[in-house]
């Protein structure tokens, strides 16, 4: 990693890499395999004071800045995609209610979740809209100091497993003018439900699926910002999530070049090494230039994170295109240099394959982001 880290950073490597090598690398094994929810990891981050990374030692946080983020976001996805991808969204969505929640919401969720014992899921999409905001049906009626929410969400990364749901919901304000605004909504609440779980191609340790709202009462304290700000806080989230995303494609991607080098220095065919072949060498060469390249520009759009004026940032959307996708390009490359040893699931490359491509869809549909970015560059 051709980055210049400080003494803070490089110890974090080291602990965050020991940490995912030694103990979470083993667990992710069992936990595919059961396809169980990987609670015992998350223990594991808890103790290690990673489950608020990002938050401010005011509220129990390590206080880390985007780089610090990246290096962790990148280990644990390399040792346990399904983990690292709700880890991701928790650690979003704290530090939207850290941006955006009023003093007592910062008090009420801020220490729980960086101490690990809520994880906090993100809550947009619906099954008639997918990645656009403005078609979501769920709405949240103002009942008195209460909102009365009704509606379904669709493809909620942790559902029924984390504690506390940042929920998009259609509300009016008091001029009548309609909008999105975003609840806090704590699991057992009444009124709140969850529906069917994804049987999915990849994630396997990661729970996915429906949650249900049928008059669920809200007090007026969920409500995260103000009314009709909802993609404000959503923004916030997202640009975290969209980096972390990047990060847990890039560890996977850096786990297919590293098993990919050892096979080629040992695998032999007719007399003759693989990594001895020309055609075997440009492959592998065009592995490690897309993976130095995609890193590049990762670290790039954190370093705008951290210096840019609050707002959407072309290479963070520019960032997690390029990493997710050519982290399947490069794994694919791994699985066609292991011919049918890469082909089958004595080996993890079919699975670092099914995790990376939720990745282009998750965290900003690849598309969409692509049409996103071209209307933020041109301004139209």
């Amino acid at each position: 990693m051709n980055l210049l880290l400080s003494d803070e950073q490089t110890q974090l490597q080291k602990m965050v890499k020991d940490l995912a090598v030694e103990k979470i690398a083993p667990l992710s094994k069992q936990f595919y395999q059961n396809g169980a929810f990987p609670a015992e990891i998350f223990s594991l981050l808890s103790k290690q004071g990673l489950m608020g990374l990002m938050l401010p030692p005011v509220f129990e946080g390590a206080g880390a800045d985007t780089y610090s983020f990246l290096i962790t976001m990148e280990s644990i996805g390399r040792a346990c995609p399904s983990t690292a991808f709700l880890f991701n969204t928790h650690l979003a969505a704290s530090l939207a209610i850290l941006a955006i929640g009023s003093p007592a919401q910062k008090e009420k969720y801020l220490k729980p979740l960086a101490r690990g014992e809520w994880i906090c899921a993100l809550a947009g999409t619906e099954s008639g809209g997918g990645s656009n905001p403005f078609t979501i049906q769920t709405t949240a009626v103002k009942s008195g100091d209460s909102y009365i929410l009704n509606g379904t969400k669709t493809f909620i990364s942790g559902a029924g497993s984390a504690d506390v749901y940042l929920v998009m919901a259609k509300t009016v304000n008091e001029s009548g003018q309609p909008g999105l605004s975003m609840f806090l909504v704590e699991k057992g609440i009444p009124g709140f439900t969850f529906g069917k779980l994804e049987d999915k191609l990849g994630m396997l340790a990661l729970p996915t699926g429906e949650l249900i709202f049928e008059n669920c009462r809200l007090s007026g304290d969920a409500l995260l910002g103000s009314i009709g700000t909802g993609l404000q806080v959503m923004g916030v989230a997202g640009g975290l999530a969209a980096l972390g995303a990047g990060a847990i494609a890039l560890g996977l991607a850096q786990a297919a070049v590293d098993e990919t080098k050892t096979y080629l220095k040992d695998r032999q065919i007719l007399g003759q090494k693989l990594g001895e072949m020309g055609a075997v060498q440009m492959r592998f060469a065009d592995m490690l230039i897309e993976l130095q390249a995609a890193r590049s520009l990762l670290y790039q759009a954190a370093r705008d994170r951290d210096t840019s004026k609050p707002g959407p940032i072309p290479t963070v959307f520019q960032a997690k295109i390029n990493t997710t996708e050519k982290a399947l390009k490069i794994i694919d490359s791994a699985i066609q240099l292991h011919g049918m040893y890469g082909y089958s699931k004595e080996y993890p490359f079919e699975q670092y394959y099914r995790d990376a491509r939720a990745l282009t869809i998750h965290f900003g549909n690849n598309d969409v982001m692509r049409s996103n970015l071209s209307k933020m560059v041109l301004g139209v």
